[in-house]
């Protein structure tokens, strides 16, 4: 699951209802420079209490993205190795570090000073392409996180659903930086209303970055080429959780019902 600012963060209470649903590992996104996690002592003691209760629950440690209540004055460097001793002390299970936006030799040296931890490359990051992270101490694999859209044959509802990701990306703000002006010429509008110029750029960012029905197959195809993990993650599991709907165990079924089938076509794709 994707930390999706503060508004959405899961409780304790909450990430153990979760767990006693489901059998598979949860993966909850942990960003490390995020004030609930920096100021609240007692959040992150109490996550920490349930990575040592359930074996099935693990953690992917983000820097954390400028989109959402971070403190920009903490060192990235800093905290990732106060979490990471905070994890490895309690316990050697496999840990999880999301690598956009910093360096492959600060990820190395993260990967040469802890066992058991697994990089996560975004699809679309050319650091996969060029294999520059390498992990021998766990047989060189990788995770890809890669948001997927499926059973939408809209190309218009695909987008909009893919928009505000699509924009968080350095890949796509890049592009756009060509563009002079670019958040007004988007502001208040719909998809089909942006200039053809960003609808272009946005195009070819999620046709990169995020499986749909139209790209899957050649998306899974190509991860045969890279001794990779795929990791789909849920932001919008959150909004399920916080929500008082009654069906709300019916849509976590039916949503983890969706990752097994995904799971199936990588088998049958021979991944």
């Amino acid at each position: 699951m994707d930390y999706e600012g503060s508004d959405y963060l899961l409780d304790t209470k909450e990430i153990e209802y979760i767990l006693n649903q489901i059998k598979n590992t949860l993966i909850l996104t942990v960003a490390i420079r995020a004030k609930e996690f920096q100021e609240e002592e007692k959040k992150w003691k109490g996550y920490l209490k349930l990575f040592l209760k359930y074996d099935h629950l693990s953690f992917c440690l983000v820097p954390g993205h400028e989109a959402y209540e971070i403190d920009k004055k903490i060192s990235t460097r800093r905290a990732f190795h106060q979490f990471f001793t905070d994890l490895k002390r309690e316990h050697d299970k496999l840990i999880f570090m999301g690598i956009e936006n910093l360096s492959s030799q600060f990820v190395k040296l993260i990967l040469s000073m802890y066992d058991g931890v697994l990089p996560i490359l975004l699809n679309g990051d050319k650091r996969l392409l060029k294999k520059q992270i390498q992990n021998s101490s766990l047989g060189n694999r990788l995770v890809i996180y890669s948001p997927f859209i499926t059973g939408i044959t809209k190309y218009s509802t695909i987008m909009e659903k893919s928009t505000q990701y699509l924009f968080r990306r350095k890949y796509t703000r890049e592009l756009l930086a060509n563009i002079s002006n670019w958040q007004d010429l988007i502001s208040g509008r719909e998809w089909n209303d942006f200039p053809s110029e960003i609808r272009d750029i946005l195009k070819k960012s999620l046709d990169r970055f995020v499986l749909t029905d139209l790209n899957m197959q050649r998306h899974l195809f190509a991860f045969k080429d890279h001794n990779v993990r795929l990791v789909i993650e849920f932001g919008y599991v959150f909004n399920l959780i916080k929500d008082e709907n009654p069906q709300k165990v019916e849509i976590l079924k039916e949503i983890f019902s969706l990752i097994l089938s995904l799971n199936n076509i990588l088998k049958s794709s021979g991944i």
